[in-house]
This record gives structure tokens, sequence and C-alpha cells, in this order.
């Protein structure tokens, strides 16, 4: 029986994620862990996602897996940071399943941090990355063998240092809040901190305030503010553009002078007082508040709003790939108005006629993106004397698509295995393989091999197939996510 106000229909049950969100983001994590680290540390993992637990419980939980091998995995775990525990004599672990998520980003990560810092940067970032933590002086160490010399200590130590002071996307591992981004005086007096780290212990947990990792909420931050930078050059103009990326650089209000001396900094385009905040209060009266006005001066730059309109068109592209650019606008409405009968729908939208939008609504309606109430017109409830109201919630249709792009990830992360596994045999000759021979050679070059060759490029092309898709999912996943 229809009551007031009561939810009536909702998604048929036809909608993704029947097995629940959080099923899905383990199993992503776990494919994630997998790749990276291997099957045990990814069944480690998956054991102590579904109940956290002391090691030694650990050990029964984790049945056909050595003890030595169970304790390699929780340090692996600990060492990236997708792990948490207090300290106790037999602490307990908790899984982080988001923060194993947050892994999925390094390509985006490593392509802002290379734009913006350049090659060497990018070096030291992925470093960081693939050793969860480390040491100053072993990862300037790594950094120049890796680049054959081209760059000094002193070079990358000065980098380093804007990475840490400037740029905050990497941190001291267990600092307080307010030394996180410090760069302390030992760091400055390399020989001193080589030989200091040399003879330190190795025990993280004793001298952890030596160890530097990567900062992902800093790191969302700078793709957060690289949208909206593309946004506003795509919708206003470039010198609205940089003056905004000038602004977010700043972390504060600032006024017009401040703004001036930033893009000076920045090498950007120089633009007057006067001009800046004219601009300035273009963007304000723009209505989508990327831009605010925090005084009579002052403006300061709103990362909730560029999160908020970037979540926004990602859903609203989603949907008009999917269904079209009238489905769209139909799901606007409803996210805008709320709680309309279908010939209001229809008039509003400006639909061919009736029937059609009853096709564009019920078919978002099996997807679950818009969802359906029935509302009595009198107390007594009688037949005939209700009616069906439709309305669709933003944030659902934002938890919809990511938790379909978490889907879609976890199955490509796993066909990519699956890839790894049937063709391990070629994959593992690919240096060989990979070979560029001469028209002599290639001509008493045996059969087998040019199968081989042939099938290594085939299985490369399937696989790198695979990353392009994962990219993409990934991009859209980061503009789903809340940065709150």
């Amino acid at each position: 029986m229809a009551t007031s106000g009561a939810f009536a229909g909702g998604s048929p049950g036809r909608g993704f994620a029947p097995r629940g969100r959080a099923e899905y983001r383990l199993d992503c994590a776990a494919s994630i862990i997998e790749s990276q680290f291997g099957p045990i540390v990814a069944s480690v993992f998956r054991v102590l996602a579904i109940q956290p637990c002391h090691v030694r419980r650990l050990y029964v939980l984790c049945k056909g897996t050595s003890h030595k091998n169970i304790r390699k995995a929780v340090t692996v775990l600990i060492q990236h940071g997708m792990l948490e525990y207090e300290e106790a004599e037999h602490p307990i672990f908790y899984a982080k399943i988001e923060d194993v998520l947050l892994r999925l980003h390094f390509p985006a990560y490593a392509h802002v941090i290379g734009t913006m810092y350049g090659t060497l940067a990018e070096r030291i970032f992925e470093q960081l990355f693939l050793h969860g933590l480390m040491r100053l002086s072993r990862l300037m160490g790594t950094v120049v063998q890796l680049t054959g010399g081209q760059y000094s200590q002193t070079e990358i130590l000065e980098l380093f240092r804007t990475l840490v002071q400037d740029a905050r996307v990497i941190q001291l591992h267990g600092a307080k809040d307010s030394e996180l981004f410090t760069f302390p005086d030992e760091c400055k007096n390399l020989d001193k901190l080589i030989s200091q780290e040399d003879g330190a212990t190795n025990n993280i947990s004793a001298d952890q305030h030596r160890y530097w990792t990567i900062c992902h909420t800093q790191l969302l931050d700078k793709l957060q503010t690289r949208w909206g930078v593309t946004y506003i050059r795509a919708k206003i103009s470039d010198e609205a553009a940089i003056i905004v990326e000038a602004l977010a650089a700043l972390r504060q209000s600032a006024s017009p002078e401040e703004v001036a001396t930033q893009l000076k900094r920045m090498g950007a385009k120089q633009l007057s007082r006067e001009h800046i905040a004219e601009w300035l209060q273009v963007l304000i009266s723009e209505g989508e508040e990327i831009v605010v006005q925090a005084g009579m001066y002052a403006y300061m730059y709103n990362h909730s709003a560029v999160a908020t309109v970037s979540r926004t068109r990602a859903v609203e592209k989603t949907i008009e790939e999917r269904y079209g650019i009238e489905s769209m606008r139909i799901y606007n409405i409803l996210c805008e108005k709320h709680y309309l009968e279908q010939d209001q729908l229809s008039k509003i939208a400006i639909a061919a006629n009736f029937k059609a939008t009853r096709l564009l609504i019920n078919r978002l309606w099996k997807a679950g993106f818009v969802q359906i109430y029935e509302a009595a017109r009198a107390q007594d409830r009688t037949t005939g004397r209700y009616m069906h109201l439709w309305t669709a919630d933003p944030e659902a249709g934002r938890h919809l698509i990511l938790d379909e792009c978490i889907h879609i990830a976890t199955n490509l992360i796993q066909r990519e295995l699956k890839e790894r596994q049937q063709h391990e045999r070629i994959l593992s000759q690919q240096e060989f393989l990979s070979q560029e021979l001469s028209a002599e050679d290639a001509e008493y070059e045996e059969e087998s091999v040019k199968a081989d060759r042939k099938q290594l490029k085939k299985v490369l092309a399937g696989i790198s197939k695979l990353h392009q898709q994962l990219l993409y999912v990934d991009r859209l996943m980061l503009q789903l996510r809340d940065y709150a």
C-alpha cells in the first residue's frame, strides 16, 4: 500500500552493486595489492580488512601461509601505509582500504608532479611510491643511480626541499602536524645527514622521524587545482586561469597585489593589480564560487566548489554518453527541482512527447539514477488518489558511478594479472625478444623465436590497452572522489 512521502520504487534492484559498496572496494584494494606486491600480501590484507586482529590471530586465520611470510606481508603493508595500529604489546592491525585505493592514482600523481616540477621530481616521487618509506640519503643515492649521474646530490636535495616545503607532496613519516612539511636542519648538511643515517637503526618505529613518504592529501589537492584551472581556461580565459592557479598556490586569502607577486614567482604572465581585481570579480560573478571574496580586498580559492563542479560534470558526462543528452537534461532537472510528476517533467524538459519522457526516465530509473515516490492526494489513499513523483539525488548518482568504476578497475587489474600469468614464459623473455635484429640475423632466426616475438607484441598490446582503459576509469574516479 502506498504511503505519503514513503519510498515506493527507487532502484528496482537491477542497478549496480548488488553486493554492496564495501565488498567492491575491498575487492579492488586486494587486486591493487596483488598486482603490486603479490598474492600473499593481498590475502593477508583481505583477512585484516574482514577481521582486524593481532599477528598471533593472523597466523590462525591465514591457513597455508607460513608465519615468516605473514610477518613479511604485515611489514610491507605497514611500510606502505596500508595498515594502522596502536602501540601495544600485541597491537591489533586495521586495514586502510581507502588508502590502498589511492594507489590506483599513481599515474595521475606522477603526471602532475612531472608537469609542475620536472622529470627529476617525477623520479623522486616514483621511488617514494615504490618503497613507501625512505631515508633521504638512500633516496638521493637511488635517484642519482637511476639518472646515471645526470643530477648532483645537491640538485636533488634542493628539489626535494621544494617538494617538501613548497609543494608539500612529501612529508615526514610519523611527525606532528606542525612538523610534517618542515625540512630538518640536519638535512641541510648532506654529509652529516648521510653519516647519521648510515649509523642509525633500521627499526622504523624507533627512528621514524628520519623517514619520508608521499602525502596523498596534497597530491589530490593539486590534481583538483589543475582541473579547476583547466575548467576556468576552457570556460573563461587563459588570464583568469593563471589568476586562479596563483590564488590556489597561496593557500589562503590574498589581495590582488599578493596574487600579482605570486604570478611573478611562478614566472607566469604579469598582470596589473587592476586587471587582476577585474578578473577576480568576473570569477565571483560566475556563481560557481570557485573564487570567493573573503574581505574587502581579499579573495580565496574555494577547493570544495571545484570538487563539486568536477563531480557534477563527471556525472553529467557519464549519463550523456550512456543515455543521451535528453536523459542528462531530465536528470539535471530532477536534481534541481525534485519531486515532479511525469507531465510536469515533460514540459520542463521540452521533450518530444509524454511517451518519450517515460522511456527516458524509465531507463534512468532502471540504472538507479532517479527514484520514484508515491504521494497520497488525500488521507484516505483510495485508488486514483495518489500520484507518482520523480526525483534524483546527485550524491546517489555520484556513488553509483564511483562504485561501478571501482568494479571495472578491479576487473581490469584481474584481467592484467591473468594475462601475465598465462604468458609468463613469453614475458620473462621480453628483454631478449624485444631486441631489434638485422635483416641477416632475422633471416636465420628460428621459427619458434619468430612466433614468440609475434606473440609478445600481441600480449604487450593487450596489456597496454588494459592500462589505457584503467587510466580512463581512474580519471573518472578522481573526478568523482569526495575530497572533504
